[in-house]
């Protein structure tokens, strides 16, 4: 199991998502970063897509994060966190 630590860039990043977003909205991104924390701390280095230099990003909508795995700590870095908005039918 790994320690999972939002560096502060990602905590400002996502604090700014939530305060812009409605209620129905700050639900889900209440629920996505819960879902990417649980994720994470169990086998981090197999979840989401590989990076180079090995980075990682994982999508658990309506959020996409992009983290580093630190086997020899047992740590997750989450570096960045951005909003990922669903496409409106023309």
């Amino acid at each position: 199991m790994s320690e999972v630590k939002w560096i502060q860039i990602a905590l400002n990043d996502l604090a700014s998502i939530w305060t812009n977003a409605d209620s129905q909205m700050r639900k889900r991104i209440t629920a996505a970063t819960q879902m990417i924390d649980k994720e994470l701390r169990m086998n981090p280095h197999e979840k989401g897509e590989s990076r180079p230099e090995g980075y990682r990003i994982l999508i658990e909508l309506p959020l996409g994060v992009f983290f580093r795995v630190d086997e020899k700590k047992k740590e997750v870095e989450v570096f960045h966190v951005w909003l990922i908005r669903s496409r409106t039918k023309p």
